[in-house]
């Protein structure tokens, strides 16, 4: 059962990550949020977040799975968890930054669960 929830706290941290890659280019940004700008330090910072929440999304599906085969599976979230910044990008681009925040306190939700099953 821990798993199954790892697993689905890797996914949603992937598309936590995703999303928050997506929103570090400035063409993005201004899809999804028009009415704002994109000065330089936030921009790192949802680069630089972007890329720790997948380095925790494989950490997770490694814990999850196994190293061998976590880092492998990790592949296949990793292409499901990019689907939705691209099927957003084109369709709902405004619906971008909600997605990424659900996605995060999601993941954010999962954790004592997580860190609970590993204490017993």
């Amino acid at each position: 059962m821990i798993e199954i929830i790892t697993t689905f706290t890797a996914f949603a941290t992937a598309i936590a990550g995703m999303i928050g890659l997506c929103l570090a280019k400035e063409r993005h940004y201004r899809l999804a949020l028009p009415l704002s700008k994109l000065a330089e330090p936030p921009r790192r910072r949802l680069f630089w977040g972007g890329w720790v929440l997948l380095l925790v999304s494989v950490l997770l599906s490694m814990s999850a799975w196994g190293v061998g085969t976590g880092f492998s599976g990790w592949f296949g979230i990793l292409t499901v968890a990019a689907l939705f910044p691209v099927v957003l990008l084109s369709y709902a681009p405004r619906w971008l930054p909600g997605l990424g925040w659900a996605a995060l306190m999601s993941a954010a939700s999962a954790w004592p669960l997580i860190f609970w099953a590993g204490l017993a």
